[in-house]
């Protein structure tokens, strides 16, 4: 796909708010020229995230869910498991049906993990890296050619300036950071890279149908994707017909505006007739196989402090969590960098008078605005809009109308940014070209813009960095969330020997008692408390401790076996007789503790059912 290059002529045409004057211009015909030009920006868009990742690093690994993909226990990334087994399965290898399942249904995304890691002879990690990092860079293409779809400038350079310039502001914003620089959320980039190539009415048909496919088979947020993809392909093939027809007046009448915009819907009606029967496809097979809907256990206070709210106080909270993914697709982040956002991390909007509201209001006003002006202006600003609200609309999960797992996160934030591309893309490529009332001189203009893009690229290089270790990444969201009870927790491990050369466990302690004291009900803690305390010799503390774990049910399958083998060993180490009562005695209490705790559940169980 390559960007188009219209006439003078079809460029007189376009939409009001792309309308060039005309003036002298140096074409640029050399080929080499325009492909060194790509070929250096395509190498930023590479580099960026590639300095970090090769830098050198003493606590360098995987992060987070990067620890699932690299685990010799996942099977289906190994290739232990079968393709059937693993198109069955979620993202962390449990069948899509069974209860602890979040229904996250990535086969495309767990294959690319299983076949994409023996090219790079070195790290395994980096190799799962690069290719996120590749995934992000031809994403940022396809967005930098549908904004030379949109626009189309008249000539090549113009076009070529457009693109580049769009594509470097897609691929330098800092909500990227969490899909690219982690290889575990390789599905968010996928998704967009293949929502971007649909938004595309040039696209081969046959490419069309392969990224149609492919969107859905990598990531379950892609079906959020679709309409936005649509619109802006209906919005692109309206601008090109009205620059065919030479059509452009500013219509006082809103009805042609319209028919104008159904006309060119129906030219690309077998591509949205595809992409509406894909969806109906995929929800009609999520609800017979009953995988629509997380099962509400798994969703957790300590990951989604908001879900439980109900009435007045749960729309207040999540139209402040909706301004909050808004703000961050536009590059504002009022909140601050951090991985999660779970309990604690974001107090609660407790009433219509609190001043974080005022984000709300702005971020409502703007978008209301935004309809009111493109109802005024339908001829030039219908489809603008129409463009950014539904790339916004991608944000939908977040909305607090859907059961999800996930409460503030940048890689919710990344297929919204799509839109927020275009726009900042062609403003500074428009004042770069055309403006003249700002600056005097166009060498200002660029150093300007050369400055931003700048400062964007110290951020994303800097957030990159914390990405690369757990250490500086945990440290950064304590700084953002002091009172985040599981990252306390995770600093916790860090101090009780994932990094030996951290190792101090009177901070672990302290950082598990402070996650205590913000969230007792976080049964996770339990299983740390019984890691701390073994390694301190406190046995007794490591009983109860571990006894909870196996209660836990988000430690029960690491916990058991241990307490199990616990027993076994204390019971060998016994130097008596009576010490071997002792602790016959307190293994009986604890089991006694575990069987009443699975008979009290199957009783709720069969109340329920």
């Amino acid at each position: 796909m390559s960007p188009p290059i219209s006439s003078p002529e079809s460029a007189a045409a376009s939409p009001e708010i792309v309308k060039e004057e005309q003036e002298p211009i140096v074409e640029v015909d050399d080929k080499v020229a325009t492909l060194t030009v790509q070929l250096l920006v395509h190498a930023f868009c590479l580099m960026m995230y590639l300095i970090p990742i090769f830098t050198p690093n003493p606590f360098g690994g995987p992060t987070l869910d990067e620890m699932h993909i690299m685990s010799s226990d996942n099977k289906d990334v190994s290739g232990e498991s079968s393709l059937q087994d693993l198109f069955k399965n979620d993202y962390w290898g449990r069948p899509m049906n069974s209860e602890s399942s979040h229904r996250s249904w990535r086969p495309l995304t767990v294959l690319s993990f299983r076949y994409l890691k023996g090219i790079y002879s070195g790290s395994e990690l980096t190799m799962h890296r690069c290719v996120n990092i590749l995934t992000h860079a031809a994403a940022a293409e396809a967005v930098g050619i549908l904004a030379t779809r949109l626009f189309a400038p008249s000539t090549l350079w113009r076009s070529l300036t457009l693109k580049m310039i769009t594509k470097v502001v897609f691929a330098l914003h800092p909500t990227h950071v969490e899909v690219t620089a982690n290889a575990a959320n390789r599905n968010h980039i996928m998704a967009v890279l293949f929502s971007a190539t649909l938004a595309d009415p040039e696209c081969p048909l046959w490419f069309f149908i392969i990224a149609l496919i492919g969107g859905f088979l990598c990531s379950e947020t892609f079906i959020f994707q679709i309409p936005a993809a649509i619109v802006t392909a209906t919005v692109i093939q309206y601008y090109h017909d009205r620059r065919r027809d030479g059509d452009d007046d500013c219509r006082k009448s809103r009805l042609p505006v319209v028919v104008d915009y159904l006309v060119s819907a129906i030219r690309i009606f077998p591509r949205t007739f595809f992409q509406v029967l894909a969806v109906a496809l995929y929800l009609g097979g999520r609800a017979y196989f009953d995988t629509l809907d997380i099962p509400e256990g798994l969703i957790r206070p300590a990951e989604n402090p908001f879900y439980h709210f109900v009435g007045e106080h749960r729309v207040r909270n999540y139209l402040y969590v909706l301004a909050i993914h808004l703000a961050k697709s536009w590059g504002m982040d009022p909140i601050g960098f951090s991985h999660e956002y779970g309990f604690e991390c974001i107090p609660a909007v407790e009433d219509w008078s609190d001043p974080r509201l005022s984000l709300v209001v702005f971020i409502g006003a703007v978008m209301i605005l935004s309809l009111v002006m493109a109802f005024v202006f339908p001829g030039t600003l219908l489809g603008p809009v129409a463009i950014q609200w539904a790339w916004s609309l991608t944000l939908f999960p977040i909305t607090g109308l859907v059961r999800v797992g996930t409460f503030i996160s940048d890689r919710i934030v990344v297929a919204s940014t799509v839109s927020v591309s275009f726009w900042v893309g062609f403003g500074l490529w428009y004042w770069l070209i055309k403006g003249r009332t700002l600056m005097p001189a166009a060498p200002l203009q660029s150093i300007c813009i050369v400055w931003l893009l700048s400062v964007s690229y110290v951020k994303v290089h800097n957030r990159s960095l914390q990405w690369m270790d757990s250490l500086s990444l945990l440290e950064s969201s304590l700084q953002t969330c002091p009172r985040f009870a599981k990252v306390h927790m995770e600093t916790s491990k860090i101090y009780s020997g994932l990094y030996p050369e951290k190792f101090n466990l009177l901070k672990a302690r302290e950082h598990l008692n402070t996650a205590r004291e913000i969230d007792p009900n976080m049964c996770d803690l339990h299983q740390q408390f019984a890691f701390v305390a073994i390694q301190e010799g406190n046995f007794l503390e490591y009983e109860e401790e571990l006894t909870q774990a196996v209660l836990c049910p988000f430690t029960m399958g690491g916990a058991l076996p241990s307490w199990q083998r616990y027993w076994q060993v204390a019971m060998q180490n016994a130097r008596n007789e009576m010490e071997q009562m002792e602790v016959h005695q307190r293994q009986a209490k604890y089991a006694a503790i575990i069987t009443e705790a699975v008979a009290e559940a199957q009783r709720k169980e069969a109340e329920d059912a």
